[in-house]
């Protein structure tokens, strides 16, 4: 959360306000340290661009988390723009799209 929150330069302050949190609270679930209500991801979510699900994967635990993880990163951040190469390759307009150079 915190990373998404960081690469489109959003406070935490802006954050815990979609979420209905306090600034304690926040800085906890950033930290993965408590747990918030469904309504709460899903507003949270909303303010930072992304589907819930994203907020509930895990890249150390999950090999299909860690590959969205890897695209979130590719991209830097911009899933918008990601899943719209990603839709072009497969409807097979390879030539249409751009794909951002790797940072290793």
């Amino acid at each position: 959360m915190r990373d998404l929150r960081l690469e489109r330069g959003i406070s935490l302050a802006t954050l815990r306000k979609a979420g209905g949190l306090t600034p304690s609270q926040m800085s906890s679930a950033e930290r993965g340290r408590v747990s918030v209500t469904i309504g709460t991801l899903a507003a949270v979510a909303k303010a930072l661009g992304v589907p819930p699900f994203v907020l509930l994967a895990f890249p150390e635990n999950d090999a299909f988390a860690a590959v969205l993880e890897e695209i979130r990163q590719a991209y830097s951040g911009d899933l918008r723009r990601a899943a719209e190469v990603i839709a072009s390759r497969l409807a097979g307009h390879e030539d249409d799209v751009s794909v951002p150079p790797r940072h290793d």
